[in-house]
């Protein structure tokens, strides 16, 4: 190969690569559940732009706030927070929908159950049909923290093996 043919290749590679770099992703479809029950991207908007807050009180069915809140910074078990950002229905998953069992969806995270929903959300608004993706070049791109619900808000079960945990479901 001459130094022009590879002078040559390098370039294509180089353009092949930038054009790969800034190839548009189009965003056709959104999936979400955010506090202050924003459940379509219309009304995320119209949240934001009335300035509304998305922090309310600790509803009562996730703990007893009574018994864990506490004035005092350095009180063992306890919480100095009474109010937070919460997703309403989060126990309202539907496992057979998706094709898990009841009792695996016992052990499923509350994150992993809002992925799976938002995902499946976010397919419905770009009306697209999941079974159309099936072994094409699709994906949902997913925004996600990395602590599960498990460690923040101490869901471990004493009567479980380590690391197994379970979760409430409807």
């Amino acid at each position: 190969m001459t130094a022009q043919a590879v002078d040559h290749a390098h370039e294509d590679l180089l353009r092949q690569l930038m054009l790969e770099k800034f190839e548009p992703i189009a965003i056709v479809g959104m999936g979400l559940r955010l506090p202050g029950d924003n459940d379509t991207s219309e009304h995320f908007a119209e949240f934001l732009r009335a300035g509304r807050s998305g922090t309310c009180p600790i509803p009562s069915d996730r703990w007893d706030v009574a018994e864990l809140h506490s004035d005092e910074a350095n009180a063992k078990g306890k919480s100095l927070q009474a109010a937070g950002g919460f997703i309403k229905g989060i126990a309202e998953f539907d496992p057979k929908f998706f094709n898990i069992s009841p009792r695996e969806a016992d052990y499923c995270d509350p994150q992993h159950r809002l992925l799976l929903e938002c995902s499946w959300k976010a397919l419905e608004s770009a009306n697209i049909d999941a079974a159309s993706l099936r072994d094409g070049n699709g994906g949902v791109y997913v925004g996600s923290g990395s602590r599960p619900c498990s460690a923040s808000f101490g869901l471990y079960s004493s009567h479980l093996p380590d690391g197994v945990l379970k979760f409430p479901s409807a």
